[in-house]
């Protein structure tokens, strides 16, 4: 007897329906909300759970040393300086010896929100796991402002509140091109928006972003710079405090969790602005004077005023160029509005009609079949005004093709300009973000508030940005303008020279003049 062969069962997907796309959404399989849950509840746990391990045991051996270096015992506040770690981590102020500092480091923050991405990635969170996760996340929080109420320099909602606001940016991270949030937003998006508007929008939030990058760089840059020279001056703050090597390096990698504020700050300082050290010290390029500055390493390193004003102006230049350049690749690339690349005006051109008073009485047949029915009944021989009437015909439709073009041109230069004004609005919400977050209090009276003046700050961010980009647009309206009427220009010389080589090439005119007064004269 043939045993009989059994038949494969498909396989279905176990996995779970998340934000950032996971199998069971790409398979069609439904997930249970118990399954959402847990998985939600799991990615804030492992996020705050590595954060934290992480620290304290950092925090520990950072401790150990120090004290083996100076020959006392500080890792028996291990704990208490691993919750202020924590809660500055996540944008929460702390007391210390009675002082309120909210002087947070973004660097931290940025690495936890980074390792709460990856967590939610990993376990594929969807709105509900978002929802249960949150609770998880608050309630960790919450033990943790309980443990350290005593040195909490903010309300319990606040700090609710901001915690939160970590876990919900490192979610709203892991949401890509695939998952179903996505797909609803953007099939909503469409139905509402016209493709160019969209296309405008996405071009001016592309143009913001280079524009923040390349910002980016030249504040990175600079703080090196700041690092070289200034290197000699941070070791002589160290020395004050009679730090040693093993207690400097540490306070050296500890600095660079602060590394993204100083990059505002540098950012700040590049444009014109300045950064602001309390009642007790002001930095900018014109002006750098300081009395009674906290000894803290990292003060040590804040730059100098320039004394030569070519390299101001020229250091206050490179941002217009840099917003220049950008704006011509936007404006002259393929993947923008590709400005510099339009069509010239050709014979079919002529064919287009516009509304208005532009072309309508050569396009309009009828009522040219009308009057050439009358010239014809009026005039028994239509040929002697027939090279008047031709050209008469062809200057019409050469200017309809012309304002046709011109418009269409004018019409992409506003979407560039609306696209122009969607970077500046981007850069200046995005400016003001990290300009608030980078800025903060170590103290009381002289030192309330260190870190850039506000206004000061969105002024010289929003300025250069304005002028390069107006700059680019104007460039490349008088461009375009100039190429359309060389194009025009050229055009209408070869229809003269066409004309005049028609006249020249046709014998009836000339030869028939010539006959009738050589028969005259036989005559």
């Amino acid at each position: 007897m043939m045993s009989e062969r059994k038949q494969p069962r498909p396989r279905t997907a176990k996995s779970s329906a998340g934000v950032s796309g996971s199998p069971a959404v790409e398979n069609g399989t439904a997930d249970s909300p118990f399954r959402s849950v847990l998985r939600g509840i799991l990615a804030a746990a492992v996020s705050y759970g590595l954060f934290a391990v992480s620290v304290v045991l950092l925090t520990s051996l950072f401790l150990l040393i120090i004290g083996m270096e100076t020959h006392t015992q500080p890792a028996n506040y291990a704990m208490q300086v691993s919750a202020a770690f924590l809660l500055l981590s996540q944008g929460i102020g702390i007391t210390y010896a009675g002082l309120p500092v909210t002087f947070v480091p973004l660097g931290f923050i940025f690495i936890w929100i980074i390792l709460i991405r990856a967590c939610g990635r990993r376990f594929h969170i969807d709105p509900r796991g978002f929802l249960a996760g949150s609770c998880v996340w608050i309630i960790f929080t919450a033990v943790l402002l309980w443990r350290a109420q005593d040195f909490v320099a903010i309300s319990i909602w606040r700090a609710v509140l901001y915690s939160w606001l970590v876990f919900a940016c490192g979610c709203l991270l892991t949401i890509d091109r695939k998952s179903p949030l996505f797909r609803r937003a953007r099939k909503s998006l469409m139905q509402k928006t016209s493709a160019t508007l969209r296309r405008t929008v996405l071009l001016g939030i592309r143009l913001a972003v280079r524009f923040l990058i390349a910002l980016s760089v030249l504040s990175f840059v600079t703080v090196l710079i700041w690092i070289i020279l200034n290197f000699r001056s941070m070791g002589k703050v160290m020395s004050y405090v009679s730090m040693g090597p093993a207690s400097a390096v540490i306070t050296t990698v500890v600095s660079l969790g602060w590394l993204p504020n100083l990059m505002v700050w540098a950012l700040s300082w590049l444009l014109g602005s300045g950064i602001v050290i309390g009642n007790v010290g002001v930095f900018t390029l014109w002006e750098s004077g300081s009395t009674a500055l906290p000894v803290i390493p990292v003060f040590g390193i804040l730059p100098k005023s320039l004394s030569s004003q070519n390299v101001i102006i020229a250091i206050l230049i490179i941002p217009i160029i840099i917003a220049f350049l950008l704006g011509l690749q936007t404006i002259s690339s393929r993947r923008g509005f590709n400005l510099f690349s339009g069509r010239d005006i050709r014979q079919e051109d002529t064919e287009l009609k516009l509304p208005g008073i532009i072309g309508q009485a050569s396009h309009d047949g009828h009522n040219d079949g009308e009057e050439a029915g009358l010239e014809t009944a009026a005039d028994p021989d239509p040929g002697a005004d027939q090279e008047d009437h031709g050209t008469a015909r062809q200057d019409y439709p050469r200017s309809a093709a012309v304002g046709t073009a011109v418009i269409a041109k004018l019409v992409d230069f506003a979407y560039a300009a609306g696209a122009f004004v969607v970077a500046i609005i981007t850069v200046i919400c995005v400016s003001t973000l990290f300009y608030m977050l980078s800025s903060g209090s170590l103290g009381v009276k002289n030192l309330a508030y260190v870190g850039v003046n506000l206004s000061d700050s969105l002024s010289v961010t929003g300025r250069p940005l304005v002028w390069g980009l107006l700059a680019s647009w104007l460039l490349s309206l008088g461009i375009v303008c100039g190429q359309y009427l060389f194009d025009f220009l050229g055009m209408k010389n070869r229809g003269n020279k066409d004309k005049d080589t028609a006249n020249s090439a046709d014998p009836q005119k000339p030869h028939s003049t010539g006959e009738t007064a050589q028969g005259g004269h036989n005559g």
